[in-house]
């Protein structure tokens, strides 16, 4: 299926005498973060923003709604949005739910002007299960991008004043996950790859043949950054004391040696073998994966790989040791298919017709 008819609707006529500018987003809302990708058209500059995928109820009187914690008064109701908020995403494969709306209309009403009705041009992923299908991708698109002008009050911060947006989907574009890939350097022109996109929740995983996705072929799996850092955490208490997600996390986020438990109480032994433990343990992660590639009837070994997602910046060394050295892993990390979305949905003729990566 070719990316360049992707969902879409550009239907809307500007009203006399209304002021508008054209805005051109993306939003990829993930699991933990949302990242957003804008391309300012005046500087021919990409910008890349997150916003920690959390959200609960709020009040505009809140001063202090927490760090990073933005309020949002949408459809009525007025949210906490951001890192102060206590409500996780949950952990379903689909996005049709409201933190991730929430999230997407925060984001864009971020972009817009105060005195104009902005027109903008928005791309968003979907799993690559879900793409397959056009009436997903069609509900999904009109659940997150609704057609009619949208009116946002928010507070970027507890201090800051209420501000109001108004703005319209003029072009509502729909894409899948890991796409964000073909626009790598290194990747686009090639003629056949295998992408891999590890997020909080979902792998996605898909051949593209000179642009095009082979859906037959893609497969989507919970086994995200979540089941790896789950997984590690109960394995690591098992064998020593309780160790929480959070603090596995950390332990993954570090390199070389220091990747082991450290104990406030000295302990070389502890962390000599709880390194062994770790190594083999993401080893198995990389190597199921690769299991899942070949269960999908993909050519593992003839087919040029494609790493993506802020996961494959912790396992790039398991990834080239159980794929090869040849594999892609994109500099881009979490923003690779916000980056990507944007630079395929600007590349459109009927947005900007025009290359921005």
């Amino acid at each position: 299926m070719s990316l360049i008819n992707d969902v879409n609707d550009n239907t809307y006529t500007q009203k006399k005498g209304e002021l508008f500018m054209k805005r051109y987003i993306t939003v990829d809302s993930g699991k933990s973060f949302t990242k957003v990708d804008i391309y300012d058209e005046p500087s021919n500059q990409i910008i890349s923003k997150n916003i920690r995928t959390k959200y609960d109820e709020g009040v505009f009187e809140d001063t202090d709604p927490g760090q990073n914690t933005s309020l949002i008064e949408f459809d009525g109701q007025i949210y906490r949005v951001g890192q102060g908020a206590t409500k996780e995403a949950e952990l379903k494969s689909s996005k049709k739910l409201p933190i991730h709306k929430i999230c997407t209309m925060l984001a864009v009403a971020l972009e817009c002007s105060a005195d104009e009705v902005d027109e903008v041009y928005c791309g968003i992923g979907i799993p690559v299960k879900d793409y397959e299908f056009p009436e997903e991708r069609n509900s999904y698109r009109d659940y997150i991008l609704p057609t009619e002008p949208v009116t946002v009050r928010f507070k970027r911060t507890g201090e800051s004043p209420i501000e109001t947006r108004t703005f319209r989907f003029v072009g509502r574009y729909v894409y899948p996950e890991g796409c964000g890939a073909l626009v790598l350097p290194g990747v686009m022109g090639m003629g056949t790859v295998a992408v891999i996109d590890i997020g909080h929740l979902n792998v996605n995983g898909t051949i593209y043949n000179g642009g095009d996705a082979d859906l037959t072929m893609s497969f989507t799996t919970t086994k995200g950054c979540n089941a790896l850092v789950s997984g590690l955490a109960q394995k690591l208490s098992a064998a020593y004391s309780f160790i929480n997600k959070a603090q596995t996390a950390e332990v993954l986020g570090r390199t070389g040696k220091d990747r082991c438990l450290k104990p406030i109480r000295s302990n070389p032994q502890i962390e000599e073998s709880s390194k062994t433990m770790i190594d083999k343990y993401l080893i198995d992660y990389v190597t199921a994966l690769r299991e899942d590639c070949l269960a999908a009837q993909w050519s593992v070994d003839y087919t040029q790989f494609v790493f993506i997602g802020g996961t494959t910046a912790i396992i790039a060394n398991e990834i080239k040791e159980v794929f090869g050295d040849e594999v892609i892993i994109s500099e881009y990390g979490a923003f690779t298919n916000a980056m990507g979305m944007l630079a395929l949905m600007c590349g459109r003729p009927d947005v900007l017709g025009k290359k921005i990566m």
